[in-house]
């Protein structure tokens, strides 16, 4: 039997199913607060935090070297198992649309990538990452925008 293309795709013509949006959410919530954590605690170590505008006194080479080491994070746990920590606790993983395997270093690292810079825009970065990974509850495949750009979806792994 062969796979269906990418474009016929669809929940009826897998085997697999997809990964439920609570899980989903759960799972990316871990893998922040393991990344966040730390985060926090080394900003808290390093600046003078002004209470009146905490997020203004972050140095912006600090955001930077967050947002670089939560994209190697992703690209290369989804590279190598298809999933995250956070993934792994929610018996979720990421494959690619067109093989239903793990997707390589490339695809990994696109879906790590997308969030991530949006994430860095001024101003409206946050609503960026929101519509990123928002498009899953309008999208049939539940495909966040990085998904879509990365040829990959969310499936449970159990």
């Amino acid at each position: 039997m062969s796979l269906p293309t990418p474009q016929e795709w669809s929940p009826a013509t897998s085997p697999l199913v997809l990964a439920g949006y609570g899980r989903r959410i759960i799972a990316w919530l871990v893998d922040v607060l393991i990344f966040a954590v730390p985060f926090v605690l080394v900003i808290l170590a390093t600046t003078d935090v002004n209470t009146s505008d905490p997020a203004a006194s972050i140095p912006i080479g600090v955001s930077v070297a967050f947002a670089v080491v939560f994209i190697m994070y992703q690209t290369i746990m989804i590279t190598w198992r298809g999933q995250t920590v956070g993934a792994m606790s929610m018996s979720i993983k990421v494959v690619r649309l067109d093989t239903n395997e793990k997707p390589g270093w490339q695809p990994s690292a696109i879906r790590a990538l997308i969030p991530q810079v949006a994430g860095e825009v001024p101003l409206i970065g946050p609503l960026l990452v929101l519509a990123i990974y928002g498009w899953m509850f309008v999208d049939r495949r539940r495909q966040g925008l990085h998904d879509k750009a990365a040829g990959t979806i969310v499936v449970s792994a159990r």
